[in-house]
C-alpha cells in the first residue's frame, strides 16, 4: 500500500517509517508541503498521514488535493481536533500523538478500505 507520510518531527517520521514500511506499506516521508505537494503530482498513494502542521504552516493544502482525489487520510498531531481553520483537517479523522503503532496501522487500513 503507497502512503503519503508528511511529518513534520524527523524522530517521530523515522520510527512511524520503519514501523510502517515492516507492515509492507511504501511509504513517502516529507516535512515539506511543497515537496508533498509535487509528489502528488506524480503518485497517487492508497492513504496519507499528515500532521495537521508542518514546519510551522497547516497542512490543509495537501489535505485539499488528498480529498480532491479522494484518497483517504488521516491527520496525526498533537494538536486537538477543531482547532483548525479549514474544515477539510477538521473534518478528517484524527489519532493524537502518541499512537502505538499497531493502532495507528489498524486504522491506516481501515480508512484505506
Amino acid at each position: 500500500m503507497k502512503l503519503l507520510l508528511l511529518e513534520q518531527d524527523p524522530i517521530i517520521a523515522s520510527d512511524l517509517r520503519y514501523s510502517l514500511e515492516a507492515a509492507n506499506f511504501d511509504v513517502f516521508w516529507t516535512v515539506s508541503l511543497e515537496e508533498a505537494a509535487r509528489w502528488l503530482r506524480a503518485n497517487q498513494p492508497d492513504a496519507a498521514v499528515i500532521d495537521a502542521k508542518a514546519c510551522g504552516e497547516t497542512s490543509a493544502p495537501i489535505a485539499h488535493i488528498l480529498a480532491d482525489r479522494d484518497v483517504p487520510f488521516l491527520v496525526y498531531s498533537t494538536q486537538m481536533k477543531g482547532q483548525n481553520i479549514d474544515p477539510v483537517l477538521d473534518n478528517a479523522v484524527w489519532v493524537s500523538k502518541p499512537i502505538e503503532t499497531a493502532r495507528l496501522i489498524a486504522t491506516i487500513k481501515s480508512l484505506a478500505r
